[in-house]
């Protein structure tokens, strides 16, 4: 599994990707395809060589699900050596179970957005784990992406090996 934090790393910023995706999409305008150049072909590039999917796991909350997934299935970029429109893979998205003043608190003021992405995926690694799979020899998560160092401590607490993580993106 490849495992993407969304804003800020799939975004341009945090502040920025939620007001230009969920704010705009919220008023009922097009979401702007606010994200850093050329994300959708390193994702899937990185799919296509690994064959892995990619699981979606971001700190913003459950109310926010639909606008969410709107954004990760429309976005397109064009590709630089085809010119062909390319979208970020497909994938589930899991968010928050609080609401927007909770996940805010968490986000902005207390900072552990960590503590909810540890727990997620903890919880999907035995889920492989109670079907029989071997999580040390075949490790679930082969990249994660982030862009903060909370982002970072939630991959290293789920026990992603540092031989399978991609450091942060800027």
């Amino acid at each position: 599994v490849l495992v993407s934090d969304i804003d800020g790393t799939i975004t341009k910023s945090d502040v920025g990707g939620m007001v230009n995706t969920v704010g705009l999409g919220k008023l009922g305008f097009k979401q702007r395809a606010y994200a850093h150049t050329g994300i959708c072909t390193f994702y899937r590039n990185i799919q296509n060589l690994t064959k892995c999917r990619i699981l979606y796991l971001t700190a913003r909350p459950m109310s926010l699900i639909k606008v969410t997934r709107t954004y990760i299935s429309d976005l397109q970029q064009s590709c630089r050596k085809t010119n062909a429109r390319v979208g970020l893979p497909p994938g589930p998205v899991i968010t928050d179970t609080t609401d927007l003043l909770g996940s805010f608190k968490r986000e902005v003021v207390d900072k552990t957005s960590h503590q909810f992405k540890t727990e997620m995926l903890i919880t999907l690694k035995s889920c492989f784990a109670s079907a029989g799979r071997d999580t040390v020899k075949l490790p679930v998560f082969l990249a994660t992406f982030g862009n903060k160092n909370t982002d970072m401590v939630a991959y290293e607490a789920a026990g992603v090996s540092k031989y399978h993580k991609v450091k942060a993106l800027s």
